[in-house]
């Protein structure tokens, strides 16, 4: 069996405030910079204990803790293994400020003990990534073993509900030890408040999200670096360019109605082109109650308007 139990509201308070105060295996990923979901900046951000962790409550999550302990079984049957499903938060004692939550272990193994992690993934994102497990679940993993100083693991990943994968996996030295390395550095780096570099791209919601507070009357010069002075004329170019589009698209919309006149579909043949199908119908009047949230805009004015 996998000895399911659920974790009571006070054990997954208890977690909730160790995590906090610790890099857990699914954190590392982030850490070294190669999360799809998280930035280091995100993370660092968290740790530091300036913006909340995200709730973790999606419909991915949530299936995919639904479907944990028959995919846990699976493996189990598949390779002949013994397992039992973990609920203790396991924080290392090499490194201070580093933990890990398993969902499985394997037990009774010639091997000795392992750790095993449960993954899902519909068939599309697997195509997409090549059929290779990702490097984060790898890096999740080699967290787990460094935790434990357990010398061997596995992930097992469904695909698709019906493809089920088991990847095997020895402690890689290499992996581990720069793990460790970065997560000493990380809370040192928090401890001596120095934040990461900000990735604009890709932390551009969270810098936003942390600065949505104005001191009325306050003004500041800021210094004209050359990465300044090119988001602001940029800033200004993109605003043209997005008042020229919406422009554009309403001329548009008025020549290709002016044609059709009255008609639900038009086909229009180019000898550049091709043909061009055209679709028009009506929207129906509707009430439509929103709550508008709060946010903090911004307008430049450039120099020549100041005059």
């Amino acid at each position: 069996g996998t000895g399911e139990v659920a974790m009571t509201p006070e054990q997954r308070a208890v977690w909730l405030t160790k995590r906090l105060k610790n890099i857990g295996s699914s954190e590392s990923a982030a850490l070294l910079g190669i999360s799809p979901w998280k930035t280091r900046f995100e993370l660092w951000m968290e740790k530091a204990g300036e913006i909340d962790p995200p709730e973790l409550d999606n419909a991915y999550v949530h299936w995919g803790t639904l479907l944990e302990p028959a995919v846990a079984l699976g493996v189990a049957a598949e390779k002949g293994w013994k397992i039992q499903k973990v609920h203790r938060y396991i924080e290392s004692a090499a490194v201070m400020g580093m933990a890990a939550s398993l969902d499985y272990e394997i037990i009774s193994h010639p091997k000795g003990p392992g750790c095993l992690e449960i993954k899902t993934m519909d068939r599309w994102e697997w195509k997409q990534i090549g059929e290779e497990l990702p490097l984060h679940y790898e890096v999740q993993l080699q967290h787990q073993l460094a935790v434990t100083q357990r010398s061997w693991g596995a992930v097992g990943l469904l695909v698709g509900g019906n493809d089920l994968r088991v990847f095997e996996r020895e402690t890689h030295e290499g992996v581990s030890q720069r793990i460790q390395t970065e997560i000493r550095e990380f809370w040192l780096s928090v401890r001596e408040k120095r934040r990461p570099p900000i990735d604009w791209d890709a932390d551009a919601d969270t810098v936003i999200a942390l600065h949505q507070q104005v001191e009325p009357k306050k003004v500041v010069k800021l210094e004209a670096d050359g990465a300044l002075q090119d988001m602001l004329v940029g800033y200004l170019g993109a605003g043209a360019a997005i008042r020229d589009h919406e422009g554009f698209r309403k001329r548009a919309r008025a020549m290709l109605l002016e044609a059709m006149d009255d008609a639900e579909v038009a086909f229009v043949e180019t000898p550049d082109h091709g043909t061009f199908r055209i679709k028009s119908w009506v929207v129906d009047e509707a009430e439509i109650k929103t709550v508008r949230r709060g946010y903090r805009q911004v307008r430049v004015t450039p120099p020549k308007e100041q005059e």
